[in-house]
């Protein structure tokens, strides 16, 4: 057993002697081609930097946007006296699309029940007539079914339009986790009339409760309603509510003026 012993004993010591000296004898090779490796390649310090500068150049592109974009909204507001620019304070959240808005005014800025809310794309929606406080209030969207816009497509046809929601499981229209927002609707629409797609569609002012002239959206399709006795336009919103950060509301010491 002795001579087993010895061999190992042998073979392990030769082993590592000879791993050194292949390591030692290697190393100025590999050592040059790290260097080279190194000098071709890019340096990952150097690479690192460059990422964190774009992700900066992104966000700075990103804030300018916005920034145009607000300094835009203001120039409108400037050149349409009577409305004060709110901030949206929430989009509704949940599973679902609440097709409510909160924003930061309220009675205390002059704000009343119905107030029109608008931005420099169209229109939004009116103020509603519960949770209003003296800084916040909710505004009730086109897509709700029971806001209801006296409009026209002008030169051609003028109806009534409001949102449609489809299958709805809330206990009141619109407030399901499962609502989903889908055209508007431009209903009564003569049956005859022609009317092409593309066509702008505006408030028409008739009963006083929205302006006329606020634009809508544009007609996307043209069927008959469920009597067959009218048309029903379906209408593509100006505006997309879930992408607004500002918005303008008319305040009543200037509801006359247009």
């Amino acid at each position: 057993w002795v001579l087993p012993v010895l061999a190992a004993l042998l073979y392990l010591w030769w082993n590592g002697a000879v791993r050194t000296v292949c390591a030692e004898a290697t190393w100025p090779f590999r050592r040059t081609a790290e260097w080279v490796k190194d000098w071709f390649s890019p340096n990952e310090e150097a690479e690192r930097e460059n990422a964190a500068l774009r992700v900066r150049l992104a966000e700075a592109e990103r804030v300018e946007r916005e920034n145009a974009a607000l300094r835009a909204a203001l120039g409108w507001a400037q050149e349409h006296p009577g409305h004060i620019a709110a901030p949206v304070l929430d989009h509704g959240g949940g599973l679902g699309v609440w097709p409510r808005l909160t924003i930061g005014v309220g009675s205390a800025q002059g704000v009343e029940p119905g107030a029109t809310v608008v931005v420099p794309e169209g229109l939004v929606g009116r103020v509603a007539a519960d949770n209003l406080t003296p800084h916040t209030c909710q505004v009730i969207l086109l897509s709700d079914p029971t806001n209801r816009v006296a409009a026209e497509v002008p030169g051609l046809t003028r109806g009534i339009l409001q949102g449609d929601t489809g299958d709805d499981f809330g206990t009141r229209p619109g407030e399901s986790l499962l609502y989903a927002p889908r055209p508007l609707l431009l209903r009564y629409i003569e049956k005859n009339t022609f009317l092409p797609t593309k066509q702008a569609v505006v408030s028409s002012g008739d009963g006083g409760l929205y302006p006329g002239g606020i634009p809508i959206g544009t007609v996307q399709h043209v069927r008959l309603d469920d009597s067959g006795l009218a048309q029903v336009a379906e209408v593509t919103p100006a505006v997309d509510p879930s992408e607004l950060d500002l918005v303008f509301v008319r305040v009543r010491e200037h509801a006359d003026e247009r």
